[in-house]
């Protein structure tokens, strides 16, 4: 439990379909939940293995007065398990909770964060050259659809035809499209640290 105000939901499944006739009840799966109110913890108190630490205290940080710092504190975290594979899909998470969840962090706090914690640290620039391939994948894929669905309404039968038809200056020039960039936003920012 995380949120700011006090859990009210019952625990037992039964409690929650009301009234629950009786010739029902031995059809209806029975069972409970545990709830582990995490907001009264403090940093020292969450135990276990490190993913385990990072997704409660994320979770425990979300309505903190404090969102940089607490986010920088999971940073810190994070730089114990930099060496394994699944670092920048950690990083990754955390940042779209912490900036989505908050609403109180923007990517410019994030990219700040980022350049100060590690400055021109192989972790950030994998991160960065991951966000880049996203995107660039994104780019591809928003052309393809729209190029195939152009191809469908003009009745080109093959796709050489509708890449001759519709190249890619004409789906930003003439359709309209909109250009997703192909570089993360603060790979200058991160360049220029």
């Amino acid at each position: 439990m995380h949120g700011q105000r006090a859990w009210r939901v019952p625990k037992c499944f039964h409690d929650l379909i009301s009234p629950l006739p009786e010739a029902l009840a031995p059809y209806v799966p029975q069972f409970r939940y545990d709830l582990h109110d995490i907001s009264a913890r403090n940093a020292a108190e969450i135990k276990g293995d490190l993913l385990t630490r990072l997704i409660q205290l994320a979770l425990r940080n979300i309505y903190s007065d404090e969102p940089r710092e607490r986010l920088r504190e999971l940073l810190n975290l994070i730089d114990t398990v930099i060496d394994q594979p699944t670092a920048l899909d950690i990083l990754e998470s955390l940042l779209r909770y912490d900036v989505q969840g908050t609403r109180r962090l923007d990517e410019q706090d994030v990219r700040t964060l980022l350049i100060e914690h590690r400055p021109g640290e192989p972790l950030m620039q994998t991160f960065i050259e991951k966000c880049s391939e996203v995107l660039g994948r994104v780019k591809t894929h928003v052309e393809e659809r729209v190029r195939t669905q152009l191809r469908r309404r003009h009745k080109l039968r093959s796709r050489a035809q509708g890449y001759a038809r519709f190249p890619n200056a004409h789906l930003y020039d003439h359709v309209g499209l909109f250009k997703v960039p192909t570089t993360a936003g603060w790979t200058s920012a991160h360049a220029s640290a």
